[in-house]
């Protein structure tokens, strides 16, 4: 019953298929713990995803990270990011304050000044570029795949 009613709730909210690597098999184990579009993911606990899922944890840092940058800007300012290759929040923080990107996405910056502080405010963003660096200070490279950013970091 519990779970028709989220499913219910969430009718109008991103669907995972927006988030690259999500196919029908990882939506439907996601759904299992309790997933079911765009806004959970992003808000989902990534240790316990980590611990009851199969998916690596590369894999699932990705995917939060995408969904986070889904759920805090409009569709409008994602695709824009994503002309330049910017597909995650971590990638989008990365660049932010570069002249480039203001002119690369045809953004004030005012606006990306927003986005920005938005992004940061992100409690999950912060376990994430957290995850990022541990794993470049330790020489590992996530096996999710890396977002080739047109805007120099």
């Amino acid at each position: 019953m519990n779970r028709v009613l989220n499913q219910k709730a969430t009718k109008d909210q991103r669907p995972l298929s927006l988030v690259d690597g999500i196919g029908e098999w990882q939506e439907g184990r996601l759904d299992q713990e309790g997933i079911f579009n765009v806004e959970n993911l992003a808000m989902a606990n990534l240790l316990a995803l980590v611990v009851r899922t199969p998916f690596d944890v590369g894999q699932v840092v990705h995917w939060v990270d995408q969904a986070i940058l889904i759920t805090e800007v409009s569709p409008a300012q994602l695709e824009k990011f994503k002309r330049v290759g910017l597909e995650t929040a971590s990638n989008v923080l990365r660049a932010a304050g570069s002249p480039e990107l203001c002119e690369a996405c045809k953004m004030g910056e005012g606006e990306l000044k927003l986005i920005e502080l938005t992004l940061r405010a992100h409690f999950n963003l912060k376990l994430i570029q957290r995850f990022q660096e541990n794993a470049r200070e330790m020489g590992f490279e996530s096996s999710a795949p890396a977002a080739a950013a047109a805007v120099p970091v």
